[in-house]
C-alpha cells in the first residue's frame, strides 16, 4: 500500500510539472503575439503618416518578430513596397 501511495504522489507531482509548463508556454505565446500586433500596428501608423525612414525600421522590427528574429530578402522587399507606395 505504501508502494501505491508514493506513485499516486508522484504522478500528481508529474501532472503539476505539467501544467506548469503548459502555462508558461501559453504565456510566452500570448506576449509573442501581443507584441507582433504592437510592431504590426505601430508599421502601419508610421506608413499612414508618411514617416519612410520611422516606417523601415518599426518594417524591420515587424517582420523580423514574424520571423524570431530573423529577417529574409522578402521581407526587405514587402517593406520596400510599402516604402514606395509613400507619397
Amino acid at each position: 500500500m505504501d508502494r501505491q501511495i508514493r506513485l499516486y504522489i508522484f504522478v500528481a507531482v508529474l501532472v503539476i510539472i505539467a501544467i506548469i509548463i503548459i502555462y508558461y508556454f501559453f504565456r510566452a505565446s500570448k506576449s509573442h503575439t501581443t507584441k507582433v500586433s504592437k510592431l504590426k500596428e505601430d508599421y502601419q501608423l508610421a506608413l499612414r503618416d508618411n514617416n519612410k525612414q520611422l516606417a523601415l525600421k518599426l518594417g524591420r522590427e515587424y517582420y523580423s518578430a514574424l520571423r524570431n528574429g530573423t529577417l529574409t530578402l522578402y521581407d526587405e522587399q514587402a517593406i520596400a513596397n510599402d516604402l514606395a507606395s509613400i507619397q
